[in-house]
């Protein structure tokens, strides 16, 4: 996903995190724009002295904790 240079993810649950944009420039240090919004060298600085990261391990887990049986 190097060359991933804009991604929106604006409606998935998981940008409702408070780490989801920090968490998403730590992982997509290339990325220009994140849901609509340009990223700025602030929000890479944020990325980078940020808080607790948000892992694979926390999206996994969310995600089996909401997932439907049918």
């Amino acid at each position: 996903m190097s060359g991933l240079r804009d991604l929106g993810l604006k409606c998935n649950p998981l940008a409702n995190k408070k780490t989801y944009r920090n968490t998403v420039f730590q992982k997509l240090p290339g990325l220009l724009k994140l849901d609509g919004t340009a990223v700025s060298e602030k929000d890479h600085e944020n990325a980078t002295t940020g808080a607790k990261e948000l892992t694979w391990e926390i999206i996994v887990n969310y995600v089996k904790s909401t997932k439907k049986s049918f």
